[in-house]
């Protein structure tokens, strides 16, 4: 326990060739060891519908999205508005940018506000923000 046997990364595209690693087991066959391959993964462009499926499901990495808005919207439909703000603790700051903004803008806007995520003029950072609830969404964060 605890020796580095092969490389891992939270990001996608961290395995670049085939890794194995023996496992030794006691099992009924005479202890003959496991062997635990880890091979790079394929993504086959027809099977998802937006490269905005491609960021929240963990395929593509977060720093290669452009435009935030679609991956945001996926995951406000699968968390839910109410849960998210309720997590961040910024529903406070979202009530008065809703009907103007939006749902995905006020979501970010009001995360930004909170935590004092701010471009030049006093701008909330928007896609700061978005950087977070992605990863946050990514890593398999508990929104209860």
């Amino acid at each position: 326990w605890g020796a580095k046997k092969v490389s891992m990364s939270r990001q996608p595209g961290k395995t670049k060739h085939l890794q194995t690693l023996e496992l030794i087991t006691e099992d009924k066959a005479g202890g003959n060891p496991i062997q635990l391959c880890d091979c790079p993964g394929l993504v086959f462009p027809t099977a998802v519908r937006s490269k905005a499926d491609l960021v929240v499901s963990g395929t593509v990495p977060i720093d290669y999205l452009r435009d935030y808005r679609p991956s945001i919207d996926l995951i406000i439909e699968k968390v839910g508005l109410d849960k998210l703000l309720e997590h961040y603790k910024c529903g406070d700051y979202c009530t008065l940018n809703f009907r103007r903004l939006g749902r995905t803008r006020a979501l970010l806007s009001a995360y930004a506000v909170r935590y004092k995520k701010f471009l030049k003029l006093g701008v909330p950072d928007e896609y700061a923000a978005a950087r977070v609830v992605l990863r946050d969404y990514c890593i398999g964060r508990k929104w209860e």
